[in-house]
């Protein structure tokens, strides 16, 4: 229970102990649907697990989806912007491509196309430079960049993304959309 949680939290000594009852204690908030007590228990999570990046990486992410399921983009914004100052700009993990896509989609789903076009382009410079076929939602991520671009009134960027598209994955069903876009 919650109530239990919360005074387990305030007892414990335990930093590596703290962190994983603070996560627990974001997901009950979550699951009864209180969004800024969870965002704030999966923070203190965050904050706590210096020593154990995983856990720090899994209640920062979880504080992001909660606040943007509860329509708190702006916080959500922040967090993800904490997490990606964090990381080395040559980490090219799944947790940072991750991050960076989840920025770039929010982005998009606020209105900020033109924020949302320059993260999708530092996203692909980080991961997009060959055709990865380990990653099959590449062709899918530069069509989202490419229209993140028309929607910011990039048509000649938007252009150079869908030929991009083209070229790197030629046999891509998003190829129809990319060819229709450039005529």
């Amino acid at each position: 229970s919650i109530s239990w949680l919360e005074s387990a939290l305030k007892l414990t000594k335990d930093k590596q102990t703290e962190a994983r009852i603070a996560t627990d204690l974001g997901y009950a908030y979550t699951a009864v649907n209180r969004p800024d007590e969870a965002a704030k228990a999966f923070s203190r999570a965050s904050a706590l697990s210096e020593s154990d990046p995983a856990t720090a990486r899994e209640a920062s992410m979880a504080a992001v989806k909660v606040l943007t399921k509860a329509g708190q983009s702006e916080k959500a914004l922040q967090q993800l912007d904490l997490i990606l100052q964090s990381l080395d700009r040559k980490d090219l993990s799944d947790f940072h491509r991750d991050s960076l896509l989840q920025k770039s989609r929010l982005l998009v789903s606020m209105g900020r196309n033109a924020d949302a076009a320059k993260c999708y382009s530092d996203f692909a410079d980080l991961f997009l430079q060959t055709a990865d076929e380990k990653q099959p939602d590449n062709a899918r991520i530069l069509s989202e960049w490419a229209y993140a671009l028309l929607d910011s009134d990039n048509v000649e960027e938007a252009d150079r993304v869908f030929q991009r598209l083209l070229e790197m994955y030629p046999n891509s069903s998003l190829g129809f959309e990319a060819r229709l876009n450039l005529a």
